[in-house]
């Protein structure tokens, strides 16, 4: 993995770094939030649909006719196309190749279910976030599009009561690029295309070995999840006029490793063009390890001896292509199960690369492009909260005798290749190592905070002061508030993913533990006041997303 250049100071200088992260603010408008709630992804729930006309209009596309249903959301109607295909089937012969498109059908197509997820193992973090997400298929390059009816009263005259075309608010899942569903609930475009009033569409991309395996042939090139994006980008900005959403007006959006896609796609000269404004959530190029030529070549490596697809007698460089193709034959559940035994921990491990079509220079590079001229982005105080209960739950066998400057320097060297060597030399700044045994939630926090600021604080400021430097105009914002219903240790403030919820409209699709039960007039308001404060959020990105 490349190591970012910046973090070895950042850890050397931790105190003053520290304080220089926080201190320092982009010239720009300072968005300060403050509800969150800690969410467990689940599958979307049904809405309401509209009694009497459940079937939205018949649209026709350039691929082919589409029908949808219609619901409701409070006092709105949306029409929604659920599973859309925008590329053909990654099966069989097109495993581990960029996406074909699609194939035109004359049928009209029922896109009223969410399509299933790409093939992916589960993630589980006991007591707090669950994504378990059992129904995949590798037939799973579709995407979901909702268009909201004109708020329109008699007599009245507003922006939403026009004729014409609608923006378009487009967004990318993260989940390290392991994990990751257009179909779970936090993702669900109804209630924000509604009160928005903006078309809103999401979509998967594979991921894992399906969607970033680099053979370093033509057969397995890697980064073929960032493809799917790109295929994706391509076949919303050709055909979302026809759903009333204006291809000239289009905002791409991502969290953590869907906002580092986003932030690949603002750099990419294939994706030029094909949207207008950018929001980032809680993920820069900086924010995470990325993988070089070695380490795609060594994780190719492993995973083919692994499953006895390469002959030991002869080095992988002169059988890449039979290996492949030996992989192609396996069943991809049973693949990807493989994969998460095969390689070093089940996350940061088979990531996008450079120096393709799609990405041709680092991502570091101060001289990449920026597609763009306007970017929200932001993060939470404590992200690195999330990514270490993660990191801990990988880290069963010191079953309970956790060692604060050990965890540190795996933690580092996971999440910014730095070797043990150098992370051991600071592993002081964040631990007292006199031998003194640390509580394990102080191991947590500790451990937190070379992840929330060398990852996402600083990585996003960095990030956001190159886009200055290009003359990007840069709205920051920092999510602080504890949420009224946290399963996170009271340590915890707001962490990655607490703010999806709200910013997406999206609070009422989220499984809560035991804590729900809770009654009183306390809980009762913060969770109304919550309610408000999302809206408000959805606003601010409505705003964002029609005028910048």
């Amino acid at each position: 993995m490349q190591t970012a250049s910046w973090l070895p100071r950042l850890l050397m200088r931790a105190t003053e770094e520290r304080q220089v992260c926080r201190r320092r603010r982009v010239a720009a408008a300072l968005v300060t939030v403050a509800f969150v709630v800690v969410i467990s992804c689940v599958p979307c729930a049904e809405a309401d649909v509209v009694e009497g006309d459940s079937r939205a209009p018949v649209v026709s596309t350039d691929s082919g006719p589409v029908a949808g249903i219609t619901l409701r959301s409070g006092d709105s109607v949306v029409d929604a196309y659920w599973g859309i295909p925008f590329a053909k089937p990654p099966v069989g012969e097109l495993r581990f190749l960029p996406p074909e498109p699609v194939s035109p059908w004359k049928e009209t197509l029922q896109a009223v279910r969410k399509p299933k997820a790409c093939v992916q193992t589960s993630f589980e973090l006991p007591g707090s976030v669950n994504i378990n997400i059992e129904d995949t298929s590798e037939d799973c390059l579709y995407l979901n599009i909702w268009v909201p009816r004109r708020n329109c009263n008699d007599g009245e005259n507003n922006e939403s009561c026009g004729s014409g075309l609608l923006p378009v608010f487009t967004f990318v899942y993260g989940g390290l690029f392991v994990w990751g569903s257009s179909a779970l609930g936090v993702y669900d475009g109804l209630a924000f295309a509604a009160r928005a009033q903006v078309v809103f569409v999401s979509f998967n991309y594979r991921v894992s070995v399906f969607g970033f395996l680099n053979a370093s042939s033509p057969e397995a090139p890697g980064n073929m999840g960032m493809f799917d994006q790109l295929e994706a980008l391509r076949w919303i900005h050709k055909n979302i006029k026809h759903f009333g959403g204006d291809p000239d007006a289009i905002t791409l959006a991502g969290h953590s490793a869907g906002s580092m896609s986003v932030s690949y796609h603002i750099m990419s000269e294939l994706s030029r063009g094909l949207f207008r404004r950018a929001v980032l959530f809680s993920g820069t190029p900086q924010a995470l390890s990325y993988s070089d030529h070695a380490d795609q070549h060594q994780n190719f490596r492993t995973l083919s001896y692994h499953l006895g697809c390469a002959d030991t007698k002869l080095p992988v460089e002169a059988q890449r292509d039979e290996i492949v193709r030996c992989m192609r034959k396996w069943d991809a559940h049973k693949l990807a199960l493989e994969t998460v035994k095969a390689l070093p921990f089940k996350f940061v491990t088979i990531l996008p690369g450079y120096g393709d079509t799609f990405l041709r220079r680092s991502p570091l590079d101060q001289g990449n492009p920026f597609n763009v001229k306007e970017i929200f982005l932001g993060t939470t105080q404590d992200d690195g909260a999330y990514l270490v209960y993660a990191m801990l739950d990988q880290l069963k066998w010191l079953d309970g005798n956790l060692d604060g400057p050990t965890v540190f320097r795996v933690t580092v060297k996971s999440f910014f290749n730095v070797d043990f060597a150098t992370s051991a030399k600071y592993s002081h700044l964040y631990f007292d190592e006199s031998g003194a045994p640390h509580e394990q939630w102080e191991i947590e926090k500790n451990l937190s905070l070379p992840i929330t600021e060398g990852a996402f604080d600083c990585g996003t400021d960095l990030y956001a002061t190159s886009a200055l430097n290009n003359n990007v105009t840069i709205l920051r914002y920092e999510f602080t508030h504890r949420p009224a219903r946290s399963m996170w240790h009271k340590w915890v403030t707001a962490t990655h993913m607490d703010e999806l919820p709200f910013f997406l409209a999206t609070t009422d699709k989220l499984l809560m533990n035991a804590s729900e039960a809770a009654k009183g007039a306390d809980l009762r308001s913060a969770l109304w006041k919550e309610s408000l404060f999302s809206n408000d959020l959805v606003d601010t990105l409505a705003s964002f997303t029609k005028t910048g």
